[in-house]
């Protein structure tokens, strides 16, 4: 798991908090003395948190804030998301509603997701005729982590409203079981949210990737695309190394590209020596990485494919079955076979 503190989110963040005390008819220059102490000011972060960007501990400050102070007849994600409309997301909310399909939206969102919501890994998978889109989270925000994936969740819910009509059915999966009144999912039925599930997701039909967006603008992707790289390079130095790592080895995984240590370095714009040197200083080795991902990719597969156990650990990289599951027991605690029947 990932420190909060390493973590990034857009400072857009802030604005929902404002707005959310504001209709409690709150000042906002009226902050708890616990988000004045953690930074959360009008006049900065920290000298370590880059320009536009709040650190992990301060965003569920913030958020545990505004949490303490919904009303207990509804869901508090849903309360929060009324809040939190596409553009509180930044460049990549923006992004989402201007590209061509959802599914190249959500192909953004994937590539860009470090640079709004690091809390969590996001994969597309697609199973049949359905696209998975899977949520693992990266970091513990102990008892905020139930409000942080319906929050995540809810505003991919979002997204969808700028497809052509009329949307699709999807089904959103949580693996925590409701926390006081259960969530919903606004014009959708309350039967396609699911608790105590084996994975965060949202499960839709494959075809609605091709459904094209409402605001769709070349230029206007291509000057959020450019600014949003430049926030992914801005926040570079402050990003944890295993997390950089970890998402190289994921694109070579995707890529069917074998990972080493010295083209992952080159890609990260360093010698191999140097790239070692700072995984070794958050605890964290190439090699324990490499294996990570892997297994971490064929979790998706085995929970939702009916590929062989075989065909998983080969398009996982591994070459031999009985070291992929060693591996996978390693990380998760149990083989592929007991993982995939729920023992």
């Amino acid at each position: 798991m990932l420190a909060l503190r390493s973590l990034m989110f857009p400072v857009q963040y802030r604005e929902v908090g404002e707005a959310f005390f504001k209709s409690k008819g709150w000042s906002y220059s009226r902050l708890p003395q616990c988000l004045v102490d953690l930074g959360v000011t009008d006049e900065g972060y920290g000298n370590d948190v880059p320009p536009g960007f709040m650190n992990g501990e301060q965003f569920a400050a913030l958020l545990s804030q505004v949490s303490k102070r919904c009303s207990p007849d509804r869901a508090v994600s849903e309360q929060i998301l009324k809040y939190m409309p596409v553009s509180a997301h930044g460049a990549l909310g923006l992004l989402g509603m201007v590209a061509k399909t959802v599914g190249e939206g959500l192909n953004y969102a994937i590539q860009f997701s470090p640079v709004v919501m690091p809390a969590f890994a996001v994969k597309l998978i697609i199973v049949d005729d359905q696209a998975h889109l899977t949520f693992e989270r990266q970091a513990d925000f102990g008892e905020l982590n139930a409000l942080m994936a319906e929050l995540v969740l809810g505003s991919y819910a979002h997204f969808q409203a700028f497809a052509e009509a009329p949307l699709p059915q999807s089904n959103f999966y949580f693996r925590h079981e409701p926390v006081g009144v259960p969530m919903t999912i606004p014009d959708r039925s309350a039967l396609c949210v699911h608790f105590g599930c084996r994975e965060d997701k949202i499960v839709m039909p494959k075809a609605f990737l091709d459904r094209p967006l409402r605001m769709s603008s070349p230029g206007s992707k291509a000057a959020l695309i450019s600014l949003l790289t430049q926030q992914a390079d801005a926040l570079a130095p402050s990003m944890p190394f295993t997390q950089m790592t970890k998402q190289v080895i994921q694109a070579d995984l995707l890529a069917k590209v074998v990972s080493e240590v010295t083209t992952v370095a080159g890609a990260l714009q360093m010698s191999p020596r140097t790239l070692s040197r700072r995984l070794h200083e958050e605890g964290a080795s190439f090699s324990t990485l490499n294996v990570q991902v892997r297994v971490e990719h064929a979790k998706a597969l085995l929970l939702n494919t009916t590929k062989l156990i075989s065909q998983i650990a080969d398009e996982a990289g591994f070459t031999d079955v009985g070291n992929f599951s060693r591996a996978f027991r390693r990380v998760f605690g149990q083989t592929p076979s007991g993982m995939r029947s729920g023992r």
